[in-house]
């Protein structure tokens, strides 16, 4: 191996006018990152990677710790939390990144917040990916394609009330899920039947995820700055220990503790925070320690509304339960 850096390559593409009601964009990838580790925040997105490289390794989901090799082609579902990876030296990969709902369009099975197999999924991805290891950009993306349209299931038949809901909540992510059901036309359940078909994830976590992406790709990478209760106000959250709460959720960081970390990787994506290292596990009492001093201090921040009359519950922090963690209704 060389000493001198390899060119860092990257070539986005638009998806064919056939494919563009499904896909929202297509890449090729080829170089290094400046740090081998990377959070990755939940995207409102189910992406298909083709790792054309070494492999990846998961060392932490939301807090978990875990170490899972991930190779060749896999597909990442809609995440409700936060992954940390540990990157290969070189990146190399082709990826498809697939509008809410679109990937039930070429697999008959939609992954929930997990990381999986392609081929499974879709029957070729393994032989898709070996064609694509020698390929310069244009023929892997152009490959990739083809494949995508060979992979569509002529049954299947887009989902009209699945659309329409994202609309909705696209266009306001705190409205109630008994309001979108009532606007597209369908009972509760039936709403939380097109969305798991669909997306893979309940509509009240999708809202929150999709929200939360929002949220970020609102805060500027240089100053000025918008205070937090404006950004948190036009993200829909009512105020700002709600706030606080779903960012740490989220993000397993502060805030503030983000902010840092996205001055230090400007012109990166807001979703991606490249590391030096693996963020320490905190025991449990350190995260409820946490947790209860981020809400004081949001608490003593000024609200742009009153805050709401009641409050969630949860256990004593002396039982040493992660308990006090808010848990989002999955309905």
């Amino acid at each position: 191996m060389t000493d001198e850096p390899a060119p860092f390559e990257y070539i986005e593409r638009a998806p064919p006018p056939e494919l563009a009601g499904l896909i929202e964009s297509m890449w090729f990838l080829l170089g290094r990152l400046p740090q081998r580790y990377e959070k990755i925040l939940p995207l409102p997105y189910v992406h298909l990677i083709i790792n054309l490289g070494e492999p990846y390794r998961i060392l932490d989901h939301g807090g978990a710790r875990v170490a899972r090799l991930v190779e060749g082609a896999f597909v990442s579902g809609i995440q409700s939390t936060y992954l940390v990876n540990e990157n290969p030296e070189l990146l190399h990969h082709v990826g498809v990144r697939f509008r809410p709902g679109g990937l039930g369009a070429f697999s008959a099975v939609v992954p929930g917040s997990e990381v999986l197999d392609a081929a499974p999924l879709l029957p070729g991805a393994t032989e898709l990916r070996d064609a694509l290891v020698a390929s310069t950009p244009d023929a892997a993306l152009t490959t990739t394609v083809q494949h995508l349209v060979r992979w569509l299931r002529p049954e299947r038949r887009a989902d009209a009330t699945l659309q329409a809901a994202l609309d909705i909540i696209a266009g306001d992510p705190s409205v109630p899920m008994a309001t979108v059901a009532r606007e597209v036309g369908v009972t509760p359940r039936g709403l939380i039947g097109h969305f798991t078909r669909g997306c893979g994830i309940t509509p009240k976590r999708y809202a929150e995820v999709y929200r939360h992406f929002e949220f970020v790709r609102r805060v500027p990478d240089e100053p000025p700055f918008p205070t937090w209760a404006e950004l948190s106000a036009a993200a829909g959250y009512y105020d700002q220990p709600h706030f606080h709460r779903a960012f740490v959720v989220f993000t397993g960081m502060t805030p503030r503790e983000y902010l840092a970390a996205k001055q230090q990787n400007v012109g990166s994506a807001d979703s991606f925070l490249t590391l030096d290292a693996v963020p320490a596990e905190p025991s449990a009492r350190t995260r409820q320690r946490k947790y209860f001093s981020t809400i004081a201090r949001a608490g003593r921040c000024a609200r742009l509304v009153p805050p709401p009359t009641r409050r969630s519950s949860w256990n004593s922090p002396s039982t040493g339960s992660l308990s006090c963690w808010p848990h989002y209704r999955c309905s």
